[in-house]
């Protein structure tokens, strides 16, 4: 593989693409609005939501592998798909555990209903789109693959999730969660997520594939909060559970849906040389190293909560 196209390349997921596709001798190729122009890449510019750009920026072009890590419709995906006609024989689509439905067993395997769960609302029946789209286009390409992953973390990352909990803890203040804090969810780190989005643009395997992809070990958020805690040398005896802000959702006030994000990953790991380089604590050890003191500040502005403890 040496020409990849990227559409996105600038948010979080797809700077990660991007920078390990650099670091492997790839020559890139970005496709998004142009309003952050990334190094060491070549720029197209187009609207994805719009078919006459995109087509007009791929007129000619032909690429060894393409990235789709900004598709959040069935819309914009057959877009693309439409643009990108017999300019590359792999795609690599960048998707979510959140397609899978409310009845799926947990931790959901790739053969579970993937309806989008009602939690997830319109996120998740986006993906479901996508995934769709790109379903019924998959014998336009020699391989294409969708992915699947959690809740990605790493340094840089545009959800405030686990510096949430880092701002709270190094500032002395308590850590609320929802319920009784024991529902479950899966991470992957931002570059492993890329590992694998690459190893399958670059490998020789053919048809349609669907992957889960995520650090097997699965944490409550109560042993999430425990664990960041550790890491940041804070006193943990101020987790808080069944925490509430009136009639609030959790999610208007955690950084996590108070539902279970599990999934199965023990189909990518046999089936590939992929795997995560590291345990949970040392990848987010290494995401709080990343930050400065100041990045991790408290915001000024609350909310009223109240406590079970």
């Amino acid at each position: 593989m040496g020409a990849v196209l990227v559409s996105g390349g600038t948010g979080f997921v797809g700077a990660g693409v991007v920078r390990t596709l650099l670091r492997d001798g790839h020559h890139v190729t970005v496709l998004n609005r142009g309003s952050h122009l990334v190094a060491d890449t070549r720029q197209l510019t187009a609207d994805r939501n719009r078919s006459g750009d995109i087509c007009r920026v791929l007129k000619g072009q032909r690429f060894d592998a393409v990235v789709d890590t900004n598709a959040y419709t069935g819309v914009q995906a057959q877009l693309l798909i439409e643009a990108l006609a017999v300019r590359t024989d792999r795609i690599v689509v960048i998707s979510s555990g959140a397609v899978y439905s409310d009845n799926a067993a947990q931790p959901p395997g790739e053969d579970q209903p993937a309806e989008g769960a009602s939690v997830w609302g319109p996120y998740g029946l986006g993906k479901v789109g996508v995934e769709t789209a790109y379903r019924a286009a998959a014998d336009r390409f020699a391989h294409c693959a969708i992915v699947r992953p959690p809740y990605i973390f790493g340094p840089g990352n545009s959800s405030d999730r686990e510096t949430w909990f880092w701002t709270r803890q190094l500032a002395g203040r308590p850590v609320l969660l929802p319920g009784n804090g024991e529902t479950r969810a899966q991470f992957v780190h931002n570059d492993d997520l890329a590992a694998a989005v690459i190893l399958l643009a670059s490998g020789d395997r053919v048809g349609f594939d669907v992957f889960n992809v995520a650090h097997p070990d699965m944490l409550s958020f109560a042993e999430l909060a425990a664990l960041l805690g550790e890491i940041a040398g804070v006193d943990q005896r101020t987790i808080c559970l069944d925490s509430k802000a009136d009639d609030m959702p959790p999610r208007a006030w955690f950084p996590f849906r108070d539902f279970p994000c599990l999934m199965d990953p023990t189909r990518i790991l046999p089936e590939t040389s992929w795997g995560p380089k590291a345990g949970l604590r040392e990848r987010f050890a290494e995401t709080l190293a990343h930050y400065s003191p100041t990045r991790l500040w408290l915001p000024t502005r609350r909310r009223t909560l109240k406590r079970g403890c």
